[in-house]
């Protein structure tokens, strides 16, 4: 697995828990990362067995474990999991940016008022694409449905899943258009670019956001060449 380190410059780490039939624990940290040739890769670092309790503590020290064996500890630029407390902790103490896995936070809302929205939750699971571009699309899509339904003139029992539905979105997501990392994503779709935002300046923020970080990129390449070719006249 060390060969990871030569195909991929960063990496988003996935990691999930789970117990098996015979009651045997597991933990599988997954690496994502986007090769040479533009291609979305997705690697199964370990399928481990965790011989203790689930607890932050010991998540950490695993997830920590594997990665450092692949040596890829150091480039990890953000780990995704669903939005269990013990997941979301032993992240944290990694420091490394954590999202919360949209499909798992809208299964919860759903669980809440519908008991299934397959579409989005297929769209928003998909292996072999990137899906950070279509959290905010989806999650501003969703609102506008609710607001839509709200003002038809169904029956009761239906208008009370949509009042239930709408709420749970605001509760568990919040106003995602506020992570730094989603809103650049979005904007450098070519699908969405600005289109996908709920307001105008959210989508002038986001720009300055892109504008930001490819000017820091051209500020750290100018450093390194000039670092490369030294002072002049030597």
């Amino acid at each position: 697995m060390r060969n990871l380190t030569k195909l991929g410059n960063s990496f988003c780490l996935t990691t999930d828990c789970w117990i098996s039939l015979n009651t045997v624990s597991y933990v599988g940290p997954t690496a994502n990362f986007v090769n040479k040739n533009f291609e979305l890769i997705s690697v199964l670092l370990e399928c481990s067995v965790m011989r203790s309790a689930h607890t932050s503590e010991s998540l950490a020290a695993e997830i920590k474990r594997i990665v450092t064996d692949c040596g890829i500890d150091k480039k990890i630029i953000l780990a995704v999991s669903d939005n269990a407390c013990n997941k979301k902790k032993a992240i944290s103490k990694e420091e490394w940016k954590h999202l919360g896995c949209f499909a798992h936070t809208q299964n919860l809302i759903v669980n809440d008022a519908l008991r299934t929205l397959p579409s989005v939750t297929k769209t928003i699971s998909g292996e072999k694409y990137c899906s950070a571009s279509l959290l905010i699309p989806l999650d501003n899509c969703l609102q506008n449905v609710c607001e839509h339904l709200l003002n038809k003139a169904f029956s009761n029992s239906v208008t009370e899943v949509v009042v239930k539905f709408q709420p749970g979105l605001n509760t568990r997501l919040g106003n995602i258009e506020n992570s730094s990392t989603l809103s650049i994503c979005t904007f450098l779709d070519p699908r969405f670019k600005s289109l996908a935002f709920s307001s105008p300046s959210s989508s002038e923020h986001s720009q300055k956001l892109v504008t930001s970080a490819i000017s820091s990129s051209l500020a750290e390449v100018i450093v390194s060449n000039s670092e490369y070719m030294g002072p002049k006249g030597v």
